[in-house]
């Protein structure tokens, strides 16, 4: 009996020893996956890892939560699998971040609006629209001309649609049809061609004070006129007056002349005639009788709506308003 109980000692006390070498020999260990206090939470810790192996599954039940440094992840798996495939960069993605449909950002994704509106573009380069195309607001070139297929016509203006305003050096061009809806206002030149002559029509605002009017000594003075640098023929030329002087006895002529003035015209295309109230004084000739400028111009020619105070009376009593149409075709 005392043999085994001193057995029994000698192998508690060396398990007691054991136990301690082997504590001494661990004493740094620190677990990298635990359970903590409680068993509320368990924690992987620096340099451990949760591995699923092929075939596996971490399931997140409904009602779980997947956290992002202590953020819910809200997406769900659909929303997830949905950018399955999606090779853009976030940069790229980026593009599509517009302050609101519609309306263009630098650097931005052209994003329509719910109406399939965009607003203010600005293109440096070519446009090519394959169907209709309508702008409601301005369409403004400022480096290029707008280009009508034989097949496809322009079409400018329709129902109010808005304006097209084309700088200097630039143009509208079409061997098709070209339809304006509303009013078609040129301030310089329209060239038109036709059997490859251009037909160019110039314009020309006056307003002209009662007073310089009252000024003439009766010999003229150039109310308006414009320029022609080329050889051709003058077609017609219509002075569209909108308020006249109120003055009977003066007159008004269109004139082509040498210079820029109504002194000693080279040609008279109508002569000297009342339009003391509104209304239009026209050069209108048939195609065998308009006017040629000269086979070869080397200066400028002028076509002149001159005003003269017949009697040199004075008291016109109003301005004279309104504007000078001139079309001629170059050779």
């Amino acid at each position: 009996m005392k043999r085994a109980c001193l057995y029994g000692l000698l192998v508690l006390l060396a398990a007691v020893v054991a136990a301690g070498v082997l504590w001494a020999a661990d004493a740094t260990y620190v677990a990298k996956i635990y359970t903590e206090i409680g068993g509320a939470r368990q924690v992987i810790a620096s340099g451990g890892s949760l591995d699923v192996e092929s075939g596996g599954e971490l399931d997140i039940e409904s009602g779980g939560a997947l956290k992002l440094a202590g953020t819910a992840v809200t997406a769900s798996a659909a929303e997830l699998n949905a950018v399955d495939g999606i090779t853009a960069s976030y940069a790229e993605l980026n593009y599509l971040d517009v302050t609101a449909p519609g309306t263009l950002q630098a650097s931005k994704a052209v994003i329509v609006n719910a109406t399939k509106q965009i607003d203010d573009m600005i293109l440096t380069d070519d446009l090519t629209v394959g169907d209709d195309a309508e702008v409601v607001g301005n369409l403004t070139l400022t480096g290029g001309d707008l280009i009508g297929l034989t097949s496809t016509a322009v079409d400018l203006g329709e129902a109010n649609s808005g304006v097209i305003a084309l700088t200097a050096g630039n143009g509208v061009t079409t061997s098709a049809d070209l339809t304006v809806g509303d009013d078609l206002i040129v301030t310089d030149a329209l060239t038109m061609q036709s059997c490859d002559q251009p037909i160019m029509v110039y314009t020309a605002a006056f307003n002209i004070e009662e007073a310089t009017m009252d000024a003439d000594d009766g010999t003229g003075i150039k109310v308006t006129s414009v320029t022609l640098n080329f050889a051709g023929k003058v077609l017609r030329a219509v002075a569209d007056i909108t308020q006249g002087y109120n003055e009977a006895t003066d007159t008004l002529e269109l004139v082509i002349n040498n210079t820029d003035d109504v002194a000693t015209p080279a040609t008279t295309l109508v002569a000297a005639q009342d339009n003391s109230a509104a209304g239009l004084l026209v050069f209108n000739p048939s195609s065998s009788t308009t006017v040629p400028l000269a086979t070869v111009s080397t200066t400028n020619k002028y076509v002149v709506l001159g005003y003269k105070d017949v009697g040199n009376d004075g008291g016109t009593a109003a301005n004279l308003q309104g504007r000078l149409y001139v079309e001629y075709i170059r050779p």
